[in-house]
């Protein structure tokens, strides 16, 4: 008499015999498999998941996912997966208009940075531009003596203070009405080499080997 052999993939005798993913018959006995993205577990019956992102990251740039037999990377904020689908490439949020900033926008990796014109700065909410106060930040060029300080939206000005007018002779400076120009005593002074005119009095120096 012959003996065949059972197929116990084709006709399990005992449930605890089965496969819970693929079964290979062999002569007087089967093998359990797995699909792609398990491992046959201690059991060799029991297929477990084999989590990829154990191994390196799974090769993924960032943030890789382990899923049910496979695995996807994701990137950080402000970045976008790369065609490879493991790399990961700066989003451009300036370029794409992708940005709250009110005036200028700067691309750094993974983010952005917003920024103002001259005679603005930026707000609490680092996106919003409001005017800089430059008078009273000490930010302006007027006279303290002769002008006050006057802001503007994005800008400032210097008044000639009361008592004051515009210089006629020196544009941009303020003077009292009837104040004539100080002149330099050194035009009424006959110095031979070098007249100095030390504060409003004229005195006269030699050049290196003369003395007075």
């Amino acid at each position: 008499q012959t003996c065949d052999d059972i197929n116990e993939c084709a006709e399990p005798n005992e449930v605890e015999l089965d496969c819970s993913d693929d079964c290979f018959n062999i002569p007087g006995s089967f093998l359990c498999g797995c699909n792609h993205g398990f491992t046959l577990g201690p059991d060799e019956r029991t297929c477990w998941d084999n989590n990829e992102c154990l191994s390196d990251n799974g090769g993924c740039q960032h943030v890789c996912n382990n899923t049910a037999g496979s695995f996807y990377c994701n990137c950080w904020r402000g970045y976008e997966l790369d065609p490879d689908s493991y790399s990961c490439k700066d989003i451009d949020e300036c370029d794409l208009d992708d940005d709250d900033c009110t005036d200028l926008c700067f691309n750094t990796p993974g983010s952005y940075q917003c920024s103002c014109p001259d005679g603005y700065q930026l707000d609490e909410d680092l996106v919003t531009c409001i005017d800089f106060d430059e008078c009273r930040n000490h930010w302006h060029d007027c006279d303290p003596i002769t002008m006050v300080c006057v802001n503007a939206i994005g800008n400032f000005s210097c008044n000639c203070r009361s008592g004051y007018m515009p210089s006629v002779n020196t544009p941009g400076t303020c003077e009292r009405p009837g104040d004539d120009p100080p002149q330099d005593p050194c035009l009424s002074r006959d110095c031979d080499q070098i007249c100095n005119n030390t504060v409003g009095v004229a005195e006269c120096s030699c050049y290196a080997g003369f003395r007075l």
